[in-house]
């Protein structure tokens, strides 16, 4: 069952702006970019302050090194790329088509947490949001696997059935984890990584403690298709990665929300998110953020869906301020942007944001803290004359898709791009 509804029934649907495909080579650049450090202009300051240099000569030596810095950065970045091969994707036709067509397949890059960004640009410029169960359950899982590998040493117990000495010492590595293997009859450049990346979430189950979690993260909602169960099993790959090696954009407002997938699906979804706080540590943190946040979300999701949509929650989905040095977001929305990417959680409530609606019981989260939408997982490709191709899988929200110009779908897509060690 699919509902549509009305949340601002004096605001008519806007033509979609237009950002630019997702280009997958400038993923691939900024991915190589984030992997080497450089020190900032002030760590450079303080370097030659410490060597006994004065103030002139501070400024002027920083101002040198870091434009030499920068400029061996680039050339590092330039030669990494060339070594990389984009292997399989899920956005294979941005790869080959990037004219804007209007047409569905083509995935437009607004931000690269598209969940997050679609549902922002929807709300400020008018535009009709599509979203599916899958949508909103990875926004929660990209969110729970950077938890999970920030306190991987306080619940590793509640996943790995293996001790040191449990395994040959060809299944493990220094660190204590355990090598996952998956094979297949193709040349390893050649493989279906779709179905390599399911048996590798099949394997998984094979070695954890509960092997239900394999099906708690990979849905089955009515929505969700084959290439979402992909990205799932790349979750569940990234979210246990410290434990297995793997070888292989305000006058705003929404006028119209469409949620996919059957009142059943949605009740599913919070049944899934229930199972969260188990995961709790010292630091009550999963009990916080489900307990306090998610379930009156995913509550109003499931009214929505049986078609009694609260429009005054709906128009609560963000709430955006500028504010001295910085822009904060809040509403309903930012309580899928609690996580970093190293598993630190900012709800920001100490930040003083006076612009803000008193009412307003929502996280403030500063735009420049908003997560990426998608996880990543180091595997390895091992051809058969032992060549091995150190590789990145990502999975997730990185790009959407424009529907009859006016409606904006977050997008689920994977890839893997060999020979990209970082």
């Amino acid at each position: 069952m699919t509902i549509t509804f009305k949340v601002c029934d004096n605001l008519e649907e806007e033509e979609v702006e237009y950002y630019g495909t997702f280009d997958i080579k400038n993923f691939i650049k900024e991915e190589l970019n984030k992997s080497i450090p450089m020190e900032s202009f002030f760590e450079l300051k303080d370097n030659f302050k410490n060597e006994g240099f004065n103030e002139g000569e501070i400024f002027k030596l920083a101002c040198e090194k870091s434009k030499e810095n920068n400029l061996n950065k680039k050339i590092k970045i330039t030669q990494l790329f060339e070594k990389t091969k984009i292997i399989k994707t899920s956005l294979d036709h941005n790869i080959n088509n990037n004219n804007k067509d209007n047409d569905e397949e083509l995935k437009i890059i607004i931000g690269y947490n598209s969940f997050i960004y679609s549902a922002w640009e929807c709300y400020n410029n008018h535009n009709h949001l599509q979203i599916r169960p899958e949508d909103v359950w990875m926004a929660i899982m990209s969110q729970f696997s950077f938890y999970i590998n920030k306190y991987n040493k306080e619940l590793r117990s509640r996943f790995i059935n293996f001790q040191n000495g449990d395994d040959d010492d060809d299944d493990r590595d220094g660190e204590n984890k355990k090598i996952i293997k998956v094979f297949t009859s193709y040349p390893i450049l050649e493989a279906p990584f779709d179905k390599l990346t399911i048996d590798m979430a099949d394997e998984i189950s094979k070695n954890i403690k509960d092997p239900s979690i394999r099906d708690w993260i990979i849905p089955n909602f009515s929505t969700t298709t084959q290439s979402d169960k992909i990205v799932f099993s790349s979750v569940l790959m990234s979210t246990l990665k410290k434990d297995f090696i793997y070888k292989y954009g305000s006058k705003c407002g929404l006028p119209k929300v469409t949620l996919l997938g059957t009142v059943d699906d949605w009740i599913q979804l919070k049944e899934r998110s229930l199972r969260l706080i188990e995961f709790n540590t010292n630091e009550n943190l999963m009990n916080k953020w489900v307990n306090n946040y998610l379930l009156e979300i995913l509550d109003n999701f499931i009214e929505s869906s049986n078609g009694r949509p609260n429009k005054t929650w709906w128009n609560q989905i963000i709430d955006f301020r500028e504010q001295s040095g910085s822009s904060v977001l809040s509403g309903w929305l930012s309580v899928f942007c609690l996580f970093q990417e190293n598993g630190d959680f900012e709800d920001n409530a100490h930040l003083d944001c006076p612009q803000f609606y008193k009412e307003n019981k929502w996280p403030k989260i500063n735009c420049n803290s908003i997560p990426n939408g998608f996880v990543s997982t180091p595997i390895q490709l091992i051809d058969s004359g032992g060549i091995i191709h150190n590789s990145q899988l990502y999975s997730g929200h990185f790009a959407s898709k424009i529907k009859d110009s006016k409606t904006i779908i977050p997008s689920l897509d994977w890839l893997i791009i060999s020979d990209l060690d970082i």
